[in-house]
């Protein structure tokens, strides 16, 4: 399992990937999908980018794999496949898609 340095390494990654994947939506530009896509698109950019940063913050208020409902552990096979995961495996709604 990851530890958090490592984990913080790859949100920063993220982050950084993100930033550039956000540069490179221009809506301006002439696009086979409709201007609306491109702002979806960017929409969808910004709201990963947004839970990185809770993540990172959490991380940074010890908070960080912590349920937001019942204040257990999150596992950390929960967090290596999703490292925005607010939910632990109990209260999550589903064991695929723990909430953030």
């Amino acid at each position: 399992m990851k530890d958090y340095d490592e984990m913080r390494h790859d949100l920063i990654k993220m982050l950084k990937e993100l930033d550039e994947n956000l540069g490179g939506i221009n809506p301006e530009k002439s696009h086979p999908q409709p201007k609306e896509s491109v702002f979806d698109a960017e929409d969808k950019v910004r709201q990963e980018i947004d839970k990185v940063k809770l993540s990172m913050e959490s991380m940074d208020s010890d908070s960080y794999s912590q349920c937001l409902l019942c204040g257990k552990p999150i596992p950390q096979k929960i967090l290596a496949a999703n490292p925005f995961a607010g939910l632990c495996g109990k209260c999550s709604p589903s064991d695929d898609d723990p909430v953030v």
